[in-house]
């Protein structure tokens, strides 16, 4: 009987505390969260890295390669809030970006057109075995064939330097 009873005020009291209304939260840490909930997620900045990768093609392929440049840095610049929304992820974009895609940032710098294209082209194959490896398989990378925006003109002749961060 006396463990019967023991029971029961066990169960009581846990019930007591579920029933209970859970403690309200810091508001600095509502804030944190709900900020961190309007921010992008890793798909809206990668289309804006899609839009500017095919940019700074069409612009060293006009020699235009201040905006090349410039192109390449917003491209890694878009990814910054996946520091905060996807962590996990991040780290695949920022190898790539530091690895992978560094001699498409030295062709650009060097205003080499062939080592452009072809780091461009290795760079591609890269975005692709990422997106595979990523879970993302269904998200292939080819070489675009014009700019992703029609707003600009890319035939303006410019040099890698002409763009200061």
């Amino acid at each position: 009987m006396k463990s019967a009873l023991t029971t029961l005020a066990v169960l009581l009291s846990i019930s007591v505390a579920a029933a209970q209304p859970p403690s309200p939260e810091d508001p600095l840490q509502r804030e944190v969260r709900e900020i961190k909930a309007a921010m992008p997620k890793f798909g809206i900045p990668m289309r804006e890295v899609g839009e500017r990768f095919q940019n700074m093609y069409s612009a060293a392929q006009a020699e235009n390669w201040g905006l090349a440049r410039y192109m390449s840095r917003s491209m890694n610049a878009a990814m910054n809030p996946t520091k905060v929304t996807q962590e996990y992820l991040y780290p695949f974009w920022e190898n790539f970006y530091g690895n992978y895609f560094k001699p498409v940032n030295s062709a650009i710098d060097a205003q080499d057109a062939k080592g452009f294209e072809k780091e461009f082209t290795a760079a591609i194959d890269k975005c692709n075995s990422c997106h595979f490896t990523m879970g993302f398989a269904f998200v292939k990378v080819r070489k675009p064939t014009g700019p992703a925006t029609q707003l600009l003109e890319f035939k303006v002749k410019s040099k890698a330097g002409d763009f200061r961060e």
